[in-house]
């Protein structure tokens, strides 16, 4: 039986490795999806969700072991989180959170203005960490869980009822660059 490596306390430095998401990836996103909802996702769901246009996946790594992950969709104005999970053991020590910040810097461009998600009314961790992360409740989605023949629903079958929030998340993206001085004509 080998040691199992733990995680890092909250004193210690954390450097995660960040990437694309790729199908090699799935067995342990998979884990990391079944362990963190009652309604996990599937192959299948993450690659029909990921194979359309403008919608991304990223992962964080810890010691060469994936520890999050995130589907995303690039809207006109906004990117809206699909899905977003940590492996269990590496939760509340900020791992989440580098993720998101991840997500930010490689993948925003000037016109986008927030980042948006929906989030099960009854999912207090999911909330705790939201707003820890400065995101607020912007509209109550009644019966959002409810089946629906509508194309445009996102998938989300993370449950099976129930009311839910979309949480947003404001930002000013950061110039490309900035002019240290005017131009002389």
């Amino acid at each position: 039986m080998s040691a199992r490596k733990m995680p890092p306390t909250e004193k210690e430095k954390v450097n995660l490795l960040f990437g694309d998401l790729y199908l090699s990836h799935f067995p342990e996103v998979l884990e990391i999806e079944q362990e963190s909802f009652e309604f996990p996702w599937e192959k299948d769901d993450f690659v029909s969700i990921l194979s359309k246009p403008g919608n991304l996946g990223r992962i964080a790594k810890y010691e060469k072991k994936i520890v999050g992950f995130l589907a995303f969709r690039l809207e006109r104005n906004c990117i809206h989180i699909l899905n977003f999970a940590v492996r269990s053991d590496f939760r509340r020590q900020g791992f989440g959170t580098q993720l998101l910040d991840d997500m930010l810097e490689h993948r925003v461009n000037q016109r986008r203005d927030h980042i948006s998600l929906v989030i099960h009314e009854e999912n207090k961790p999911g909330w705790d960490f939201l707003v820890a992360n400065k995101y607020r409740a912007a509209t109550l989605l009644r019966n959002y869980w409810e089946k629906s023949d509508d194309p445009y629903k996102p998938l989300d079958i993370h449950y099976d009822s129930g009311d839910a929030y979309l949480m947003r998340l404001d930002y000013t993206p950061r110039p490309r660059f900035q002019r240290t001085e005017k131009i002389k004509k």
